[in-house]
């Protein structure tokens, strides 16, 4: 007769052994340790890239037909801005005009992500793509103030023909800059 490994009460897999416990509780530290390094500042734009995932997650659920992760990761976004919109500080004086702008554009952005979600279709999904577009800009302005890298990725010069209009693409040049094919 063979024993059967213990099983968590829920039925689930094996319980660990005590390394593999001791090995997360050092991961865990080793975790806690290095976020308490992090400025105030850099934990704004890690929370920043933590909502712009969830926005194109749900961007994605969508995309696949799939509401319940959709649903999922709209309010994990939600959370998010909810959780920033909450650290304001709406009753210091020596800001008041960026506390209530801010307020504003978290509000602004939960209730659009909510439309993005009633909308059906592709005005869905680009509902959607442009809170991500204005969850990224604010990121990005948070990031120049934390001294944190950004995520757009500046275009590369060493390349033949960069910063060209390329023939036929759909950007319109002024016709005093154009220049003449004859």
């Amino acid at each position: 007769m063979t024993r059967e490994p213990p099983r968590h009460s829920s039925g689930g897999r094996a319980l660990p052994g005590p390394y593999a416990v001791a090995s997360r509780a050092a991961a865990a530290a080793a975790y806690g340790t290095a976020r308490r390094t992090l400025s105030p500042l850099q934990i704004v734009v890690e929370l920043y890239d933590r909502a712009l995932t969830a926005v194109a997650h749900a961007r994605a659920a969508r995309d696949h037909g799939t509401p319940e992760p959709e649903f999922q990761a709209l309010t994990a976004a939600v959370r998010i801005l909810r959780g920033l919109d909450g650290c304001l500080l709406r009753s210091d004086s020596r800001a008041p005009a960026v506390s209530a702008t801010l307020h504003d554009y978290y509000d602004r952005v939960v209730a659009q992500l909510y439309a993005a979600q009633r909308t059906r279709g592709a005005a869905g999904t680009a509902r959607y793509a442009s809170v991500h577009t204005q969850i990224s800009t604010m990121r990005e302005a948070w990031a120049e103030l934390a001294g944190v890298p950004s995520l757009k990725v500046p275009p590369r010069q060493d390349l033949p023909g960069a910063g060209q209009i390329l023939p036929g693409s759909a950007q319109k040049v002024p016709a005093d800059l154009r220049i003449s094919t004859r």
